[in-house]
């Protein structure tokens, strides 16, 4: 029943931002348009935005919200978000199978506390991106990989089970997904030995993966776009480790923080497995994780959703050093009082800098902290809270498994709080859906809408019809030059150069600040 409860609590937590959060995230505006496209022209490969052949990630993810959406006939920004939803349920439902296989239910149930009491979980569970479903593949793969390594040689349905979420990670992201094979390769070694490698049986794996990705590889191929798409080889390790193409950022420091407060826990799960003899289960978790890390650690991209995948094993490893029978002992409680107790004043610290921050309109930051001073103030509260009981039970000589489960308990409750109320500060910052309005009252639907130099998918998502891209300035401003028809959309830093000599008929219509950028439509004077 309290798995059932969890299960339902996160469901709820993780719905309640459906319809209100909106898609200016170019990203997943791409990925609503592309499921679109598949409502209006069928289940077609390749899917089509802006008329152009989309070739860079497999269709899975988004065929999956064209059938969220096909009871409503169309694509929106609630029924946009439901795949995520269930993968994230799915892959908490992974996180206890694997506790439970590893260690028992409570380790289960706690890692499923841990896992989704995560911010970046939190923010990724209703996120229009293909991740999330990426990271229950990839959590589902080691539980079938630690079942084939405990079920008898001739019992091959584990890993079928195995290939099978090999299969499904590969239709969801493409190439990143093969980071489940040097995983597995390390998962086995580091638990079994070298020699039972072939226990995985690469030939049925490779008839298993081959066969399930031909109906998307072969109308991706014969495409003439598709060498230059990040399905290609090629791209894909451009994009991966062209150092001199993009410039990187510290490896993992998002990662580490999405993960908070249970990053800290880390620390007393490495302490565990390193000393502790009930460690022994989870040397296949710590070969997988650190192979991962090391993996998504390499790429020249760091964005928080790239390292979702190693949020699972990560709290299972923390659920594991509190509830295994080895935490009982005076160390590790000595441990996990020290970690709640330098996190209780690292929330006093912020909550009072949060605190004056926000009572200060003068303040540098005041323009990055949207929440209001009692927000702050409840949420800070909430986590202190939590912190407090966990800390009297662990005083009390209470097991640090129910201290954690106080501490996730006040996080839950402020991700509660926040599911409600951050989608409007979103909107807020980023009024797309309202600006979107306004172009469609200035400019008919038969009229053309161009945009320079760029135009963010979001437009149109919430227009309902594609803005044609100019790139070239000399275009844009000769496009001005002509007596007005259908919009201009431009950047506000463009405006003086480009409106300059435009003719008299162009007059500005609608105007938005949309994140950091500064929009203007053009459009006949009325």
């Amino acid at each position: 029943m309290l798995l059932i409860g969890l299960l339902i609590a996160a469901a709820i937590v993780y719905s309640l931002p459906l319809g209100a959060r909106n898609l200016w995230n170019q990203d997943e505006a791409r990925m609503a348009l592309l499921a679109e496209d598949s409502l209006r022209s069928g289940f077609r490969l390749p899917v089509r935005v802006r008329d152009q052949p989309y070739l860079n990630k497999p269709p899975l993810f988004f065929w999956s919200v064209a059938l969220a959406s096909l009871p409503a006939g169309r694509v929106s920004a609630a029924t946009a978000s439901i795949p995520s939803v269930v993968s994230a349920l799915a892959a908490l439902g992974g996180v206890f199978a694997l506790g439970r296989h590893l260690s028992g239910t409570s380790t289960g149930i706690l890692a499923i506390a841990v896992l989704g009491t995560s911010p970046g979980f939190f923010l990724h569970s209703h996120a229009v991106l293909p991740d999330m479903m990426l990271t229950a593949w990839t959590t589902w793969a080691l539980y079938f990989l630690l079942r084939a390594l405990a079920a008898p040689m001739p019992d091959v349905r584990p890993l079928v089970g195995f290939y099978g979420c090999l299969a499904g990670a590969l239709w969801t992201k493409g190439l990143p997904a093969l980071m489940i094979l040097p995983a597995a390769v390390i998962a086995v070694t580091v638990s079994a030995g070298a020699r039972h490698l072939l226990r995985l049986r690469p030939g049925l794996g490779l008839g298993i993966v081959g066969l399930s990705l031909l109906p998307w590889v072969i109308p991706y191929a014969l495409n003439p776009a598709h060498r230059r798409s990040q399905m290609g080889l090629s791209s894909a390790l451009g994009w991966y480790l062209d150092r001199h193409l993009r410039g990187s950022s510290v490896p993992l420091d998002s990662a580490l923080i999405a993960f908070l407060p249970w990053a800290l826990w880390l620390v007393a799960a490495l302490a565990w497995w390193w000393w502790a003899p009930d460690g022994a289960p989870y040397r296949p978790i710590w070969g997988w994780t650190l192979v991962l890390t090391l993996l998504v650690a390499a790429s020249v991209q760091q964005r928080a959703r790239y390292a979702l995948p190693l949020f699972p094993p990560a709290a299972l490893l923390v659920a594991a050093a509190a509830t295994s029978a080895s935490a009982r002992l005076r160390p590790m409680v000595r441990l996990h009082l020290a970690l709640m107790t330098a996190l209780g004043v690292a929330l006093l610290a912020g909550g009072a800098w949060l605190w004056l921050e926000l009572r200060s309109p003068e303040s540098p930051t005041s323009e990055f902290v949207h929440a209001a001073p009692w927000e702050a103030a409840a949420l800070v509260g909430l986590a202190l809270a939590g912190i407090a009981a966990a800390l009297a039970v662990l005083g009390r000589g209470g097991p640090p498994a129910r201290a954690m489960g106080w501490v996730a308990g006040g996080i839950g409750a402020i991700l509660l709080v926040e599911a409600i109320t951050y989608p409007e500060r979103r909107a807020a910052q980023a009024p797309v859906a309202a600006f979107a309005a306004d172009i469609r009252r200035a400019v008919r639907p038969d009229e053309p809408i161009v945009a320079h130099p760029d135009a963010n998918l979001a437009f149109d998502f919430y227009l309902g019809r594609a803005v044609t891209e100019e790139l070239k300035l000399a275009r844009a401003a000769r496009r001005l030059e002509q007596p007005a028809v259908g919009g201009m959309l431009l950047r506000e830093a463009d405006l003086g150069e480009l409106g300059s000599a435009a003719h008299p008929s162009w007059c500005p219509l609608a105007r938005a600040i949309l994140g950091t950028r500064h929009y203007v439509l053009l459009g006949r004077c009325r």
